[in-house]
């Protein structure tokens, strides 16, 4: 059998990053800027922010992101001096978004209370919010025009937080796998794409995940505008990169 060369990239990726960090930054543990040799500050952290990655898919192989969505995104934080981030979705990429972000100020929303306990313990210096979504998967098509019905509660810092980089990964919008595990409609992702088009600032950048899905790919169409899209990335899913300009 023929190795898989999507390991095999994403294997070497990894080892040429780890020099890469190396050579630009011999303190790993602060990520002090004064042994960056001339290079620029958005540069270092790139690669700086890519070293994180790599070791945290190593630590954690359950982060169901690929390394290549993983960089597409600390590239996007590399471009702020200290960051907004959000995170629709809590998971075993939190303590890697937290540690990428060290500076910033990084938000996750978990609408699972298990889950979001369970997070919590995994990192518990992180700001997690529990949110509650009142939308079923099946209802996507009557609510794509519905704004009203697509907006939810949120604390009232994150409601006034202009926010650089937004990821959405959540909540659950698998409808099968949700019947079969569960025995209930899973949310779906209408309301957190819609309230990320609402809570990105201008400029800001929109990550959409599971594009390969109607729901996913419907909904960024219509909030978040193919003219605004700036890149998909293939991999066991479909990764969507939108530059919000109103």
């Amino acid at each position: 059998m023929l190795p898989d060369r999507g390991k095999m990239n994403s294997r070497w990726e990894g080892k040429t990053t780890l020099k890469k960090a190396h050579m630009f930054c011999k303190d790993t543990k602060t990520g002090n800027e004064r042994n960056m040799a001339g290079k620029s500050a958005v540069l270092w952290k790139k690669v700086w922010f890519k070293y994180l990655a790599v070791r945290a898919k190593q630590k954690y192989p359950e982060i169901q992101l690929q390394i290549k969505e993983v960089f597409l995104i600390c590239n996007a934080l590399a471009n702020y001096a200290k960051p907004n981030f959000m995170i629709f979705g809590a998971g075993y990429d939190t303590p890697l978004w937290t540690m990428c972000n060290r500076g910033g100020r990084t938000v996750f929303l978990e609408d699972d209370r298990a889950w979001y306990e369970k997070i919590k313990g995994l990192c518990p210096g992180a700001e997690i919010y529990p949110v509650n979504y009142h939308t079923v998967y099946s209802q996507w098509e009557e609510l794509i025009d519905r704004e009203e019905e697509l907006q939810i509660p949120l604390p009232p810092a994150v409601m006034a937080t202009p926010w650089d980089v937004i990821l959405v990964d959540g909540p659950c919008g698998a409808y099968a796998w949700s019947l079969q595990q569960y025995g209930v409609e899973p949310p779906g992702r209408m309301a957190s794409i819609f309230m990320a088009s609402r809570l990105a600032r201008n400029g800001g950048d929109i990550f959409i995940h599971d594009c390969d899905r109607t729901v996913e790919r419907v909904y960024a169409d219509r909030y978040l505008q193919t003219a605004h899209l700036q890149k998909e990335i293939r991999g066991r899913t479909i990764m969507r990169h939108y530059r919000l300009a109103r």
